[in-house]
């Protein structure tokens, strides 16, 4: 018997009922940890009207309709820069196929409505990405999406008075999303080591070495 087929045995004996059901615990928590991982960031890319552009990053609960969990976001006009965090407004648009989303400063102004457009979609579960309502994405489309309604920009205290609308902006996945999560592949790595490991010691405690041999490390015949 070559090593590689004591190798093979080993595992066979490793996965033991009982081994079985520890492994097959941890491989369904690295599955709940990915399903588990609700909030995806995405890229933000904006330009308005007036020349203020917008960079950063949102959350998006992709999994569990809680739709934007949080934003950090820049946003530059006149070389000043402003920091926009998650505002309370939060509304779905369902004729005009877009989720709106207001992000502030902490002194409340300036404040921008983010039209996410979703197609077909009533929610954001399974979002993946894609255009923000403005001038250059409504004027691509015929009938107009999100009805002509674009992502709006305030700067004064007084919100029925828009400073400036949305020319063209995005959200996307950063490529290290693409990437498992490393959780869950700490998780399914620590389940397959549990089965060799506690094989190995049921071998042990057996008489019988890692290769086969007897507790007196003798070859085995």
């Amino acid at each position: 018997m070559n090593n590689m087929q004591r190798a093979k045995n080993l595992f066979k004996q490793a996965m033991c009922p009982g081994l079985k059901a520890i492994s097959l615990s941890l491989l369904l928590a690295s599955a709940c940890a990915v399903h588990m991982q609700a909030s995806t960031v995405f890229d933000v890319s904006g330009t308005y009207q007036d020349g203020a552009t917008l960079s950063g990053t949102i959350n998006i609960d992709t999994v569990g309709n809680a739709g934007v969990t949080s934003a950090n976001l820049a946003l530059i006009s006149g070389g000043t820069t402003y920091d926009l965090e998650l505002g309370a407004e939060q509304t779905f648009f369902p004729a005009a196929e877009y989720w709106q989303v207001a992000v502030t400063s902490s002194a409340g102004y300036p404040k921008a409505y983010l039209g996410i457009f979703l197609g077909n979609s009533t929610n954001l579960d399974g979002y993946t990405g894609g255009s923000l309502c403005s001038d250059t994405f409504d004027s691509q489309h015929n009938p107009q999406l999100c009805l002509g309604n674009e992502s709006n920009l305030f700067f004064l205290g007084n919100p029925s008075l828009i400073n400036s609308d949305l020319v063209s902006g995005s959200l996307s996945l950063p490529a290290a999303n693409a990437a498992p999560e490393p959780a869950a592949l700490s998780l399914f790595f620590t389940g397959l080591c549990a089965a060799v490991v506690l094989g190995v010691r049921r071998n042990a405690k057996n008489g019988s070495g890692l290769l086969g041999g007897d507790a007196q490390g003798n070859a085995p015949v």
